[in-house]
């Protein structure tokens, strides 16, 4: 019997996850793994290998361990590993047990230990709150002795944050430095399009998916969960990184090519399939954009996951993962740190197993995807360059200006009609009442507390706004950004010009007849 995707995927997950598991529950991991080490490998304690391989297993694999048991096979499988997974945290910071973890040898503990936070991050309820207090505690106390690492100013910066957002998020002391420091240089260090530099320089790698969008996000929204009041505005930070992902997503679902393969370059890359960790993450969050749609990501990530574990053979003789990219016999493609344990990356795009079975993901027909269509003479939505917008970067300063209502009612006013189209909203918490209303958001105008219930009823504040004509409108704001700010670009002493505004037209944006005349347009200069 054929199996189906959502089949496939789990005896997958199963497979990679099953040994690791079922040894470490019993304190039998390091006794059993057979281990590898890349022929590089350099003088550090080798030990680091079974926090490598449990942290990013756990990662990978944590969503999928939140469904709730029912009668299926999948579930008695699922149900085993979270049983399996609960002991072993136990016993990774239990110094009495033999699978202790190796916390606090080396500066590639903080690396792991975040993989761990990670997985507490991603399965809050079922893999963090069930653990016994000694053990929780045990974890907040080993987290917080990493500070004595100083990280590289790498993606190193959000090992720290990860790990510290989630203490935060658990109730335990928390070192926001280490978080604010980080989300500012992610910020410094993004170059566009969803591409981050892994530092000062850009390398041309696949660090933006093993590290960067995933445990940005996860930083941030673990500081919102927590309700952090700090000089960051975590959820503005949390928006704009969304959208980045998003882009970041698009461009991953394009590498898969209709043969089910994906570009082997940069460092790291037995990692496997974590290159596609942020599109999986968009799936699991149901945060894919609109140019993707479910069945054609599945198809995509299923086809990938066939050509690389159907057709070559990626484990050892004890069923562990073994050094390479597409089968065991590429050990020269290690870096100098890869062990097998670190292999366990793959396991990050497995995330939207999380996403219960009668989930759209999985019941959705299997679409052509990007590759697919363009390579067969089918219609594809062509690709663009993505920024982020000048209504997003004017909403978010004011959303940090005090006593702006009315700025944001203008801004709106301006935009509205581009609003139902955009990647923003002045209905999140950045817009003020009547702006929400203006959305369709609930929001109460005025201060009826002390009114009788009587006097309430029937009395409906958003009537103060008429959808129709709003919507029925044309457009109010067009905007045409088409090129970056420079020297050349006319400045606020004169926005148009002296000259007529067809000339300015045909200068910066490609002639007067690209411009819809009947739109009004506004030039704003900051």
């Amino acid at each position: 019997v054929q199996q189906s995707d959502r089949q496939y995927w789990c005896s997958l997950a199963y497979k990679m996850a099953q040994p690791v598991l079922e040894n470490m529950a019993k304190g039998e991991l390091q006794k059993n793994m057979q281990t590898e080490f890349s022929p590089s490998f350099d003088n550090r304690n080798k030990k680091v290998l079974y926090m490598e391989c449990f942290g990013r297993l756990m990662a990978g694999v944590a969503p999928w361990l939140t469904l709730p048991d029912d009668a299926t096979a999948e579930s008695k499988q699922r149900k085993q590993l979270r049983e399996w997974a609960l002991a072993s945290y136990k016993n990774a910071v239990d110094p009495q047990s033999p699978d202790y973890l190796c916390w606090g040898i080396g500066g590639q503990n903080l690396v792991d230990a975040a993989y761990i936070a990670e997985s507490f991050l991603r399965a809050y309820d079922t893999l963090w709150k069930p653990l016994d207090d000694v053990t929780k505690k045990r974890y907040l106390t080993e987290f917080a002795k990493l500070r004595h690492i100083d990280p590289p100013y790498t993606n190193w910066l959000l090992f720290s944050s990860t790990i510290e957002s989630f203490m935060a998020k658990a109730g335990g002391d928390f070192d926001e430095y280490r978080v604010n420091s980080a989300c500012r240089k992610v910020e410094e260090w993004y170059v566009g399009d969803g591409w981050y530099a892994d530092g000062p320089s850009f390398a041309f790698d696949y660090y933006s998916s093993y590290v960067f969008h995933p445990m940005y996000l996860e930083t941030l929204q673990a500081m919102v969960d927590a309700k952090v009041n700090s000089r960051l505005d975590y959820q503005k930070y949390y928006d704009r990184e969304l959208k980045r992902c998003q882009k970041y997503s698009i461009i991953l679902e394009r590498f898969i090519s209709p043969e089910g393969t994906f570009p082997a370059f940069g460092r790291s890359i037995p990692y496997r399939m974590a290159t596609m960790q942020p599109l999986a993450l968009m799936a699991w969050y149901q945060k894919l954009p609109k140019d993707l749609s479910n069945g054609q990501v599945r198809a995509a990530l299923t086809k990938v996951l066939h050509r690389m574990f159907d057709q070559q053979n990626n484990f050892n003789e004890k069923g562990y993962l073994s050094i390479g990219f597409c089968g065991n016999s590429q050990k020269d493609v290690a870096d100098w740190y890869t062990n097998n344990g670190s292999l366990y990356m793959t396991t990050l795009a497995f995330m939207p197993l999380g996403l219960p079975a009668d989930h759209p993901f999985w019941t959705d027909a299997a679409q052509p995807w990007t590759q697919v269509k363009a390579w067969n003479n089918q219609q594809f939505p062509k690709d663009h360059h993505w920024k982020d917008e000048i209504v997003t970067k004017v909403l978010n300063r004011l959303g940090s200006m005090q006593n702006s209502d009315y700025l944001k009612i203008w801004l709106q006013n301006l935009a509205v009609k581009a609003e139902y189209k955009g990647d923003y909203s002045f209905a999140d918490g950045k817009g003020n009442g009547l702006c929400h209303l203006v959305c369709g958001a609930d929001a109460n105008l005025w201060n009826n507390s002390f009114l009788a219930p009587a006097y309430l009823e029937g009395f409906d504040a958003t009537a103060v706004v008429d959808a129709a004509v709003l919507h029925n409108d044309t457009p109010v704001m067009q905007f045409k950004h088409r090129f970056s700010y420079d020297a050349e670009t006319p400045d606020e002493e004169d926005p148009a010009g002296a000259d007529d505004i067809d000339d300015i037209d045909e200068k910066y944006y490609g002639g007067a007849d690209d411009i819809d005349e009947d739109v009004p347009r506004v030039i704003m200069t900051f």
